[in-house]
């Protein structure tokens, strides 16, 4: 009975270390598809910056160029977050989506007041945990010295 107790424990970790596994190829695959979303992206921005010199209305065609690098840095953004997920990383891609949402679209000053306060919560938070982060790291090593 014990033997088969080993060897079901043992097919399992083997399985569970198979799923793993498998789990990391899957990210590692849709991280490979987000970087050539974001190199397309790029390479089509480059004509834009021309057409920015030559156009008739330089605010419309510089808000649609700011538009499309906004995506990019978004995009790159969930890159980041995708291969080292954070609460960090999560929360600056939050705020870049915000202040997308209020540098692209035209937005009456109520929306802009909640968008502003928004970033603000999210950046205290982001502060609040840093700092969380960093007293534990203290706690933990003056935990490690006394022993």
């Amino acid at each position: 009975m014990e033997q088969l107790k080993e060897r079901v424990g043992y097919y399992l970790a083997r399985f569970e270390g198979a799923i793993t596994w498998a789990g990391h190829i899957v990210e590692s695959l849709i991280g490979l598809l987000v970087v050539a979303a974001i190199a397309i992206t790029i390479w089509r921005l480059l004509p834009e910056f021309a057409a920015l010199v030559a156009a008739d209305n330089v605010t419309y065609a510089f808000m649609e160029l700011l538009d499309r690098i906004f995506v990019v840095i978004i995009g790159l953004e969930f890159l980041t977050m995708l291969c080292r997920p954070s609460s960090d990383n999560v929360l600056e891609t939050i705020i870049f989506l915000v202040a997308r949402h209020m540098i692209i679209n035209e937005t009456t000053p109520l929306q802009d007041l909640c968008s502003t306060i928004s970033i603000i919560l999210l950046v205290v938070t982001r502060t609040y945990l840093a700092r969380l982060a960093f007293r534990r790291r203290q706690v933990e090593e003056a935990c490690e010295k006394d022993s």
